[in-house]
C-alpha cells in the first residue's frame, strides 16, 4: 500500500457512515494524537485551511481533498474507489 492510500484509510475508518466525510472534531482529535500538538495558532490555521477544501459539506471534511491535501499526488486509484 502506498502513502496516499494508506492515508486515505486511515481517515476512511474515522468515517462512520462511509459517505466519504468525517466531522472536523474527529480529525481535529485524530490530529491532537499525531506527533507533536498543535498550538492555539497552528490549530486555527489547520481548521480554517481543511474547512475550505471543494466538496465539504458543513461541519463535514472531504477525505479524498484532505487526503490530496496532505499528500498531493494521491493517485486517481483512491478516487475511482470511491466511484464503484
Amino acid at each position: 500500500m502506498d502513502k496516499q492510500s494508506g492515508l486515505y484509510q486511515a481517515l476512511a475508518e474515522l468515517d462512520e457512515d462511509g459517505d466519504g466525510f468525517i466531522k472536523i472534531e474527529e480529525l481535529s482529535d485524530m490530529m491532537g494524537g499525531i506527533g507533536e500538538p498543535l498550538n492555539e495558532e497552528e490549530t486555527l490555521k489547520f481548521r480554517e485551511t481543511v474547512l475550505k477544501l471543494p466538496g465539504n459539506k458543513p461541519g463535514l471534511i472531504n477525505i479524498l481533498e484532505l487526503s490530496k491535501l496532505f499528500v498531493p499526488d494521491i493517485e486517481a486509484e483512491v478516487e475511482s474507489k470511491l466511484i464503484k
